[in-house]
Formats: structure tokens, sequence, C-alpha cells
């Protein structure tokens, strides 16, 4: 969109034309007094039904910018109203739509009615201005000791990306994300997405696989976006260490450490032991009528 000053790779013409269907994709665009909207959304059908969600694996899907950075946060506010009435004009087409912000939006007021309900989820984020050996210290006494336990040497490499792919096919949870892998990989060999893409591996002494991350660059901010250890290789201590080098990595970037936080317990008792800030964010569900209620209630 003209004007929108925004970098994020999750709106990335050429990530959205890459990862999903293009025909999966509706994006929903405004500007207000040089402010903007932009949300994108995977189109789904479940029982006839059009329903919109965040495409898989992406950590938002609406967010709103200000290029006037000297305004009060109240302005703010005030054009978020705007941008989002009209974003709430544009959703009434469809039968169920959801979405979540960006974590640093809190606008929940001006769109939250009857018809949208909003939910509170949560991320873990580690600061760049973090002193890693004060975060080191602040461990949980288990990862401390298993990132200190040199039992397995461990060797920690960036990977190909097909390396990544192998474990993806393998991973439930992955492999039931509508992406396609394929085109993703394509994204990636371009030169100028490479510094948006960080996967890396750990290796044990016989060089077997134990686990893989891939970490998204979003501005100042690296994301844990993928992480899949090798079932039958796994070790206790691989994936702690592979999870601490990638907080090393990301500060040495410059970046903030962003888990892409859960609300699956076992996935949140893991992020908590890095002992990361958690951090609030909204998530919304529209439905037009009962129907969709009953639909998204069977869906819950």
């Amino acid at each position: 969109m003209e004007g929108f000053n925004d970098k994020s790779i999750f709106f990335n013409d050429d990530w959205i034309n890459k990862l999903y269907d293009p025909e999966d994709i509706i994006s929903i665009q405004k500007e207000y007094k040089g402010s903007y909207l932009k949300a994108i959304f995977q189109k789904k059908k479940y029982f006839g039904l059009t329903i919109l969600t965040a495409p898989d694996l992406c950590p938002y899907n609406v967010q709103i910018v200000h290029t006037d950075k000297s305004q009060s946060d109240y302005i703010s506010f005030k054009k978020d109203a705007e941008l989002l009435q009209h974003f709430k004009s544009e959703i009434t087409k469809y039968s169920i739509v959801k979405w979540k912000y960006h974590w640093t939006n809190y606008s929940v007021s001006p769109i939250v009615d009857h018809k949208v309900q909003c939910r509170w989820a949560q991320t873990s984020i580690i600061s760049r201005d973090t002193s890693i050996s004060e975060l080191y210290q602040n461990l949980y006494f288990k990862t401390r000791n298993s990132l200190q336990n040199n039992d397995i040497k461990f060797s920690i490499r960036r990977i190909d990306f097909s390396m990544f792919y192998e474990l993806a096919k393998q991973d439930e949870y992955y492999n039931k994300a509508k992406i396609n892998f394929d085109r993703f990989q394509e994204f990636f060999s371009i030169d100028s997405h490479s510094n948006y893409f960080f996967p890396f591996g750990i290796f044990d002494e016989d060089n077997r696989l134990q686990s893989c991350v891939v970490l998204i660059r979003d501005g100042s901010t690296m994301y844990l976006w993928m992480n899949i250890a090798e079932i039958d290789q796994r070790s206790r201590n691989a994936n702690r260490k592979l999870i601490w080098h990638s907080i090393n990595f990301a500060f040495d970037q410059k970046c903030d450490f962003n888990f892409d936080g859960s609300n699956q317990f076992f996935l949140d008792k893991v992020f908590r032991t890095y002992n990361p800030k958690i951090i609030p964010y909204p998530t919304f569900v529209y439905t037009k009528n009962y129907f969709g209620r009953v639909i998204q209630s069977l869906k819950k």
C-alpha cells in the first residue's frame, strides 16, 4: 500500500504470495490522516461458511502504523478508532473473522461490540537491552544446568532449508499448517530476503541433527518462528542449548527475542525457563449471526 510505513515481513507481498495460496488471501487496507491499517487474512471454508483467520504461523495479522511519531497517545487512539471502524465495515461481509493485533496495540474498545469478542493471549519477550550474563544467572536452574552439561559435545550451525523441511514434514503441528514449503524455500533463496531468515540446527558428536529452529527477523524483533526436534534422536539438553544460542544470536543482531508465545501449557513452561517478560495482546473473533456463533463454539 502506498505510504504504508511498515517493513514487517509478515505483510510483505512476496512473503504472502510465496507461503500461501494467493487465492486464499484477503487484504484490508486503510489510510487516515497519515496513519495506516493493514490486515491480512487466510480464507477458509467450514460448513459452507467463509471464515477469515490469521494466516498460519503468522504472529499477528492486523497492524496500525502511525507515521507521526510526535503525536500524543490520545491522537493515536482517535486515529485507531477511525481506522478500526472502516475495518469493521469490511469484515461484516464474512461469517466468522479472527484476528490478532501486534503486541504493541491495545486499542480494544473501538472494535468490541455484541458481535466482536476480545480474548487476551500472551507472548514472551527478552529485550535486547538485557545483560546476557544477568539473563544467564536468572535462568531456571535446570535450564542453566543443561547449558553447562557437556557430556555430549554438540555443535550448532546454520543449516540448509532442506534439512529443516524434512523435519517439518514429520511434525504434526507444522504439517497441518497451510503453508507451501516449496515456495517458502524459493522466497528465502532470494538474496534480498536472506537477512530475514535464519535456520540453525544442533548436531551431536555423530553429526546427527537433534533439533532445529527457524528465526525470523521482523524489524527489531527476532521471532522463534519454528522449533522442531528430531523425535528419534532427541536429547534433553540439545534444544535448550539451541534456544540459548538463538537468544544470543538475536542480541548480536540488535534484536529483541520473541518466543511467539503460546497458550499451550507445555510450551509456556519451556519459554518461562528463560525468564522472559510476559506481554499480553488482544485477539478477536467476529461472528455475523447466531449460526456463526454456533459454528465458532464447535471449533473451539
